[in-house]
């Protein structure tokens, strides 16, 4: 962070590091924590997580709960523009970071958008593309999916790969799981 804070969770524990102590921090949701993340532009915590559903919050000097967002969080990560990216076990979601509003201003992307599965598992950005991982089964269905997206910020354009580009094989022998 740049504030130079250092953040870890448990499964149901948070807490901030500030140099020098650490200090237990409270979240505003019970289910547990499964991914952090400072966003490098705003300094902005983000957890997320989730049992049955979905849970995810963010922390700018006080907190504030994202009810939009369909299954348990996995994944948090910022883009280059600032845009917050969350991967659940029911898709991926993109908050644009010109809307005030943490609660609207979200768009969903599936496999019917170009991405390899719904169930995201990591995500990673660098200046040009998002990257983004995921389990090749999603939503307890049978279908085998591809696990590894990348998105181009630039033209907004999915690209999966797939075993045959060089991924390992899932247990099933075809499919490629990329959970981190």
């Amino acid at each position: 962070a740049k504030n130079s804070h250092i953040w870890a969770a448990g499964a149901h524990s948070l807490a901030e590091f500030d140099g020098t102590t650490w200090q237990d921090r409270s979240v505003p949701f019970a289910a547990t924590l499964r991914t952090l993340h400072v966003n490098p532009i705003s300094d902005a915590l983000w957890v997320g997580g989730g049992d049955t559903g979905s849970a995810l919050a963010v922390f700018a000097g006080n907190w504030q709960t994202i009810s939009t967002i369909s299954g348990r969080i996995e994944a948090i990560t910022t883009d280059n523009s600032g845009d917050v990216w969350v991967g659940s076990r029911k898709g991926l979601y993109r908050h644009d970071h010109a809307n005030p509003s943490l609660n609207a201003g979200w768009e969903s992307y599936r496999v019917a958008d170009g991405l390899g599965t719904d169930d995201i598992r990591a995500l990673v950005s660098d200046s040009q593309f998002l990257w983004v991982g995921g389990a090749p089964y999603d939503g307890g269905t049978e279908t085998p999916k591809e696990g590894l997206s990348r998105f181009n910020l630039s033209t907004e354009s999915w690209q999966v790969f797939t075993t045959t580009h060089g991924l390992p094989a899932d247990v099933d022998g075809t499919t490629a799981l990329v959970d981190s």
